[in-house]
C-alpha cells in the first residue's frame, strides 16, 4: 500500500508520505519558508505565523508547519500577501522588544535579528504601553529576560517533549502571556540548558557565558563530551585560547544537539587555574616544580633501579576511563613491552569489568549488544538497577520519549525512585543487593508461564538447572517485590515484542555482578530481547571511555581486543619485545602487594584510588609504603599529595584522540586550545618516559597510535582517523552467539526490622574530579544523605540536619535530605564527593548495613 501523496509547491511537484507537513515537503524541495517557533525535533507549535502559505481552494493562508499535505494540493509560498503578513508578524514581535542587540548575548545568532534584516524592518510600527519586566536570575546558570521573549514556546516544548522535565509553563493570556517556572519560584529542574539552546532570541541566556564573547568571535571545534558513556558530540566554543561555552548541533550529531547539565555547563575544569601546570618532584618530603627533563629523567632512573633490583612484578599501574583510547593503549604497552609486567588495572575492576565478563559468558560479547538506537524501536523496556538520568542522560531521553510519546511499556526496577519512575508502567522497588534474586525470580516466572514452549528449546535445561530450588514466594519476601509484580513483569517480557533490557550501576557493583549480568543475558535470550536490530541488552555506563579502556587492554588478564596472552605473537612482532604470559595483579591484588612490600612502584594515570576505590584508608597506607609513586593527572588530587613525581596532563580539549562510548561508538575529538602551560598529552608523557627507560617510542601524532591499534585489535580494524566522521563509527557487536548460561546465587538475608542499608551512586550534577572543578558546584558542592520521611521522623531528623552513618568502625556525616525517593530502612549518599568519602563504608559492592544517627 502506497501512503505517499503528490503535491505541487511553487510549481514544483513532489511525492511525500501523507503525514508530512507542507513545511517539510517544501524544505525537501529546497524551498525555504521562514520560521521562528518551529524546530525539527519538536512538535509543531504554530505560534509565530511566519510560515504561512497559500493553498489553492483555501480561503485563508495556513501555517505550513502544522498543516499536513493532501493529495493534489497546490501550495504557494511566496506572494505579496504572504510577504505583508510575515512582515506584520515580525512587527508584532518587535512591539516593545528592547533595542539592546549591542549588549544582548544572542546578537549574531538571534533568529529575530536575522528576520528583521531579511525583511528590511528597521522601524517600530506598533506600540503598546507596557511596564518592563524584571530580569530573572532563575539559577546561577540560567537567566531569563522576559522583555525579549517572543512567546514562541520552544523552551516549554523542549522541556516537556525532550527532557520530560516540565519545569516551565505558559502563564496568563494574550499580551500578558509569560513563561514561568511551573508551580512558581524557584526554578526546580535539572538545568540541562536545553531551554537556552532552543530559545531563538535572547530571552534565556547562559549566565556563565554572558558578556564573554560575541557569536562571530567564537571558533567552534568538534569534540566529544568527557562525562558519561553516552558520547554526545559537542562543539568547543573557543576565543583567545579559552573554551567559553559548549554547544551541540542538531543537524549533524547523533545526539541531535541534546546535552545535559554536565555537557552544557561542566567544562569549567578546562580553564581552571587550579590545574597542574608544572612537573613536581618530591625532595626532602616537599614537592618542588622542575622541568620535564628533570622530572622524567629522575623518574626513569629510579624506576630502572627498582626494575633491576626487584624485577618487573614489583611495578604496577592503574589507568583511567577518562583518557583517550590512544593514551590507554600506550599505557598498557608501556607496562607490557617496557616494564615486562601485566600488573595493570583501573577503577573499572570494581564495576564495569564485571559487565564484560558477564556479557562474554552468556552472549559472547565484550560490549553492549546494541546502541541507543535500539531503544527508539523498543515496545518494551526493562530498566534494572540504573538511575539512567544520572548515569547516561542521552539514554534516558530516548527511554522517556518511547514511554511518553510512543506508548512503549516501561518497567523500572530500582531500590530508590528515579526520574524514569514517573513515566513507568510498572515500578519494582526491591531491597538493595537483591538484583540477582529478582532476575532469577522473573526467569522462573517466565518459565512457568511458557513451560510447554520452553521445554522444546534444546538449551533450556541449562538455564532450568540454575533455577532449581528457586521458590517465587521466597524471592518475593527477600526482594520485597510483591509476587504478582514478578508475574506481571514476566508476562510483559515473555511477549514476543521488540524490546530492550537496560541495566546500570546497581548491577555492576553487585557482590555477584557477573552472575547478575549472566542472568540478564539469559533473560534477554529467553524473551527474545537480543540478537535482532530492535532488541538489545544495553548497559548504562557512567564514564566516557570505559568501553575504550577495556578494548585497549588496560586489565591484567587480557591483551587489547580481549585477546589471550598465548595469542600475543602479533603484539610481540609489532612491539619488538616479548610480552609476559602470566596474568598480572588486579587492583585489589596490587593494593595487597604494596602492603606486603612486594610492589614497590606505582604509576597512576588519571586515577585517584583514595577517592575512587574501596578501602581508601588502605590505599593511603599503601601510598606511604611505595618507593616510587608517579601521579599523572590534570589536577592536584588527594593521592598526588603523596607522590614522588607529579606529571601535569592536558584535558581532552587540548589534544586529539578518540573515545569509545558505551554504545560502542568510536569518535574523534580535536584540540580546541593549546596545552595549559607546560602540561602534556598523556600519550606523550608515556612516550618520553619510555624512551628514557630505553624502549624507543616515536609516535608523531595520536593518529600513528590508532594505526597501530587498528593493526592489532580486530574490533578496530576498520577505524582510521580519516574514516571517523562527525558521528564516528559504531563497532560491530557480532562477536559471539547468545546461549543460556548457568549461574549461581548466594543467599541474601532479609534486613532486620529497624536496621538501615546504605546505597550509593552517581549524582546528576557531580561526576568526580572533573565536575568538582567545573563550576557545576554552584548547584551543590557538598554530599547529602537521602532518608525516608518516616525514618527521619522516628529519628527526629529534620531537613538539613547533620546525619552520621557508620559501619564497621568507620563513619561519614552529611546533611539530611528528607524524601520519598528512598524506602524505609534505606539511606542514599552520592559518591565522588570529596567532603564525604562514602567509599570508606562500601567495599566491593554498592550497599552495606549501617547505623544512622542524628548529629
Amino acid at each position: 500500500m502506497n501512503d505517499n501523496v503528490t503535491i505541487t509547491i511553487d510549481g514544483k511537484g513532489i511525492s511525500v508520505p501523507k503525514e508530512t507537513t507542507i513545511l517539510a515537503a517544501a524544505r525537501a524541495l529546497g524551498i525555504e519558508i521562514p520560521t521562528l517557533c518551529y524546530h525539527p525535533k519538536l512538535l509543531p507549535i504554530g505560534s509565530c505565523r511566519l510560515c504561512l502559505v497559500e493553498i489553492e481552494g483555501y480561503e485563508k493562508p495556513v501555517a505550513s508547519c502544522t498543516t499536513p499535505v493532501v493529495d493534489a494540493m497546490k501550495v504557494t509560498t511566496q506572494s505579496e500577501k504572504l510577504l505583508a503578513l510575515r512582515k506584520e508578524a515580525i512587527q508584532f514581535m518587535l512591539v516593545n522588544h528592547p533595542l539592546d542587540c549591542p549588549i544582548c548575548d544572542k546578537g549574531g545568532e538571534c533568529r529575530l535579528q536575522d528576520l528583521a534584516f531579511e525583511f528590511g524592518l528597521d522601524q517600530e510600527v506598533f506600540k503598546i504601553a507596557a511596564s518592563p519586566l524584571l530580569i530573572d536570575y532563575l539559577s546561577p546558570l540560567v537567566e531569563r529576560n522576559n522583555n525579549r521573549c517572543v512567546r514562541c514556546g520552544r523552551c516549554v516544548s523542549v522541556c516537556n517533549e525532550i527532557q520530560g522535565e516540565m519545569a516551565i509553563e505558559w502563564v496568563n493570556h494574550g499580551y500578558d502571556t509569560e513563561i514561568l517556572p511551573r508551580g512558581g519560584y524557584p526554578l526546580n529542574c535539572e538545568f540541562c540548558g536545553q531551554c537556552i539552546a532552543h530559545c531563538p532570541v535572547g530571552a534565556l541566556l547562559n549566565r556563565p557565558f554572558k558578556y564573554k564573547a560575541r557569536a562571530w568571535e567564537l571558533e567552534k571545534i568538534h569534540s566529544v563530551c568527557p562525562y558519561c558513556g553516552g558520547g554526545c558530540a559537542i562543539e568547543l566554543n573557543v576565543r583567545k585560547n579559552k573554551v567559553l561555552r559548549i554547544t551541540s548541533s542538531y543537524e549533524d550529531t547523533h545526539n541531535q544537539g541534546n546535552l545535559c547539565g554536565r555537557g552544557n555547563f561542566g567544562f569549567g575544569f578546562i580553564n581552571n587555574n587550579n590545574r597542574l601546570h608544572s612537573p613536581l618532584i618530591k625532595r626532602r618530603k616537599d614537592q618542588v616544580p622542575v622541568t620535564w627533563e628533570d622530572a622524567l629523567g629522575s623518574a626513569s632512573e629510579q624506576l630502572k633501579k627498582i626494575l633491576k633490583s626487584s624485577g618487573p612484578e614489583s611495578i604496577a599501574g592503574l589507568g583511567s576511563p577518562r583518557v583517550s583510547n590512544e593514551d590507554n593503549y600506550l599505557f598498557q604497552k608501556f607496562f607490557r613491552a617496557v616494564i615486562g609486567t601485566n600488573n595493570i588495572d583501573s577503577s573499572v575492576h570494581f564495576n564495569y569489568r564485571n559487565l564484560e565478563r558477564g556479557l562474554r559468558a552468556t552472549l559472547g560479547l565484550s560490549a553492549s549488544s546494541h546502541g541507543f538506537d535500539a531503544l527508539e524501536k523498543a515496545q518494551v523496556i526493562f530498566v534494572l538497577g540504573a538511575d539512567v538520568r544520572a548515569e547516561s542522560p542521552p539514554a534516558a531521553l530516548k527511554i522517556m520519549k518511547m514511554a511518553r510519546v510512543h506508548g512503549s511499556t516501561l518497567v523500572v526496577a530500582n531500590p530508590r525512585k528515579t526520574k524514569l519512575d514517573k513515566f513507568a508502567n510498572v515500578h519494582l522497588r526491591y531491597r538493595p543487593g537483591t538484583e540477582l534474586l529478582l532476575v532469577a525470580g522473573i526467569l522462573k516466572a517466565v518459565g512457568e508461564k511458557n513451560k510447554d514452549l520452553l521445554d522444546n528449546i534444546p538449551q533450556f535445561p541449562v538455564l532450568k538447572k540454575s533455577l532449581e530450588g528457586i521458590i517465587l514466594q521466597e524471592i518475593s519476601e527477600v526482594t520485597g517485590v510483591p509476587l504478582e509484580q514478578i508475574y506481571q513483569v514476566a508476562t510483559i517480557l515473555a511477549k514476543r515484542e521488540t524490546g530492550c533490557i537496560v541495566f546500570g550501576y546497581e548491577v555492576f557493583t553487585h557482590q555477584q555482578a557477573k552472575e547478575v549480568v549472566v542472568s540478564l543475558g539469559n533473560l534477554a535470550f529467553l524473551s527474545e530481547k537480543v540478537s535482532q536490530k530492535d532488541r538489545g541488552l544495553i548497559p548504562i555506563i557512567a564514564k566516557n571511555n570505559v568501553q575504550g579502556m577495556l578494548d585497549m587492554g588496560v586489565m591484567p588478564d587480557l591483551l587489547p581486543g580481549y585477546q589471550q596472552f598465548e595469542k600475543g605473537a602479533p603484539f610481540e612482532k609489532v612491539w619488538r619485545q616479548p610480552i609476559p604470559k602470566q596474568p598480572g595483579k588486579n587492583a585489589e591484588a596490587i593494593l595487597q602487594g604494596i602492603l606486603d612490600g612486594k610492589i614497590k612502584a606505582l604509576y597512576l594515570m588519571g586515577c585517584d584510588p583514595l577517592m575512587e576505590f574501596p578501602f581508601p584508608d588502605k590505599w593511603e597506607e599503601a601510598s606511604d609504603k611505595l618507593e616510587w609513586l608517579a601521579v599523572q593527572d590534570i589536577f592536584y588530587t588527594e593521592v598526588a599529595t603523596k607522590a614522588d613525581y607529579v606529571f601535569p596532563a592536558v584535558t581532552f580539549a587540548e589534544k586529539e584522540g578518540t573515545f569509545t562510548s558505551g554504545e560502542r561508538r568510536v569518535q574523534k575529538f580535536f584540540p580546541g586550545i593549546s596545552p595549559y602551560r607546560s602540561a602534556l598529552p598523556d600519550w606523550e608523557i608515556i612516550q618520553r618516559l619510555s624512551q628514557l627507560m630505553g624502549y624507543p617510542m616515536a609516535y608523531a601524532h595520536p593518529k600513528a597510535i590508532m594505526n597501530e591499534i587498528t593493526s592489532l585489535v580486530p574490533q578496530y580494524n576498520e577505524i582510521t582517523y580519516e574514516r571517523l566522521g562527525r558521528n564516528g563509527i559504531t563497532l560491530s557487536s557480532t562477536e559471539g552467539i547468545p546461549h543460556f548460561t548457568p549461574f549461581s546465587i548466594n543467599k541474601v538475608a532479609k534486613p532486620k526490622p529497624g536496621s538501615f542499608t546504605l546505597i550509593t551512586g552517581t549524582a546528576f550534577f557531580h561526576s568526580g574530579t572533573l565536575s568538582t572543578n567545573s563550576g557545576l558546584t554552584v548547584l551543590g558542592s557538598k554530599a547529602w544523605v537521602e532518608i525516608n520521611s518516616e525514618d527521619a521522623g522516628s529519628l527526629e531528623i529534620h531537613e538539613g540536619d547533620p546525619v552520621t552513618i557508620s559501619s564497621a568502625g568507620k563513619a561519614i556525616s552529611a546533611a539530611a535530605k528528607i524524601t520519598s525517593a528512598v524506602p524505609r530502612g534505606v539511606v542514599f549518599v552520592p559518591n565522588n564527593f570529596r567532603d564525604v568519602q562514602v567509599n570508606q563504608l562500601v567495599a566491593n559492592q554498592n550497599y552495606c548495613p549501617v547505623e544512622v544517627t542524628k548529629g
